[in-house]
């Protein structure tokens, strides 16, 4: 071996990506995942509107004792009508989850 050889020392070189990693240019596209109940108080029905959730949701309808009283997979959309009429008035919570995120929010039903 040469002398230039025995004298190198080992580089490490680090490339850094040139790409954006998301080109999507809707502004909520970094938003975090959120739900809207309404009409909030309810009555017979209300609706949960997703809000960058991505995939499958899971729904849960809890009562205040922590008694799940119904759950319900929401496919491929945004916004799912729920018949409430089977629960009875009083408050709940509401359990949206994407496998990633678990959100709670609180439902009125029959009270003003």
């Amino acid at each position: 071996k040469s002398k230039e050889d025995t004298n190198k020392k080992p580089q490490l070189r680090i490339k850094y990506p040139t790409q954006r990693l998301s080109d999507n240019t809707d502004p909520d596209a970094n938003a975090a995942p959120d739900f809207d109940i309404y009409p909030n108080p309810a009555d017979n029905f209300f609706n949960i509107t997703l809000k960058n959730m991505v995939g499958d949701v899971y729904l849960q309808i809890y009562d205040l004792q922590g008694q799940l009283v119904m759950k319900r997979k929401i496919e491929n959309s945004i916004q799912e009508r729920i018949d409430a009429e089977k629960l009875g008035n009083g408050v709940y919570l509401v359990t949206v989850s994407d496998g990633n995120t678990v959100m709670t929010k609180k439902l009125f039903l029959g009270i003003e």
